[in-house]
């Protein structure tokens, strides 16, 4: 199979989803009406690495990020994914990056040193965008996916969704943190060649290796365990920031 990969900036509208409001203010206002463990769950491991794995659109809200972010973890990197379970309205558990305030969320991300936040988007294009305030590693996650010459294409910086908020949870790392747009075309293209998959998360842990290391603050206590659900399959749905 051929691969080709495009190193630049697409200039592309936002997709009318992420002009949506969210349903609830935050994360306790959701816990007042939604139900933990019928309308949502969350997945918290904390391995005691300085990079954690988000995914806080997870589930049947962002389809596919739950399970790319647990390929980008591996069996080393922390997680934590906040997904939607419920049989329909999905939509309703969106709390936008910025206003995403769950308190083990914040504790696992404040308490690394980088971040990785997965999404979702609609696109009919099969791109990968890549935004978030810490540009240094970034810049490394977008050479080795180039070199890796693979058969979609690489955004960056990514002017749809940059991701340069500085209270977006996945800059409160304390090296700022990074933001991954997978398009739904990429996520259905990972279904059909799941060794596509497998190439982006080694290019992108690849990244890891050479990122500078802080020293982890062990003030916040540790997170629980929790288990999760398969998502599903992925479709073109629509979704949301």
């Amino acid at each position: 199979m051929t691969m080709t990969s495009v190193f630049a900036a697409k200039p592309t509208a936002p997709m009318p989803e992420a002009k949506k409001k969210d349903h609830y203010e935050n994360f306790a206002a959701l816990a007042k009406v939604e139900r933990k463990g019928k309308d949502y769950q969350m997945t918290v491991i904390d391995r005691k690495d300085p990079i954690s794995v988000i995914a806080i659109h997870g589930g049947l809200i962002e389809l596919g990020s739950s399970h790319f972010a647990r390929r980008l973890a591996g069996s080393d990197k922390n997680l934590y994914l906040f997904e939607g379970v419920k049989t329909k309205h999905n939509q309703l558990l969106h709390l936008t990056s910025t206003r995403f305030d769950e308190p083990q969320a914040l504790a696992l991300v404040k308490k690394s040193s980088d971040c990785i936040s997965i999404h979702g988007y609609k696109d009919s294009d099969a791109s990968l965008c890549i935004g978030g305030l810490n540009t240094d590693l970034a810049k490394r996650m977008v050479k080795n996916l180039k070199d890796a010459k693979l058969k979609y294409e690489i955004i960056y910086p990514c002017e749809i969704f940059p991701g340069k908020e500085p209270d977006n949870i996945a800059n409160l790392s304390q090296n700022k943190g990074v933001q991954l747009e997978l398009s739904s075309k990429l996520r259905d293209l990972f279904q059909q060649h799941p060794e596509i998959e497998t190439q982006t998360v080694a290019a992108i842990r690849t990244s890891f290796l050479s990122a500078p290391t802080t020293t982890v603050s062990s003030t916040t206590s540790s997170a629980s365990s929790a288990t999760a659900v398969s998502t599903g399959t992925v479709t073109g749905t629509s979704l949301s920031r």
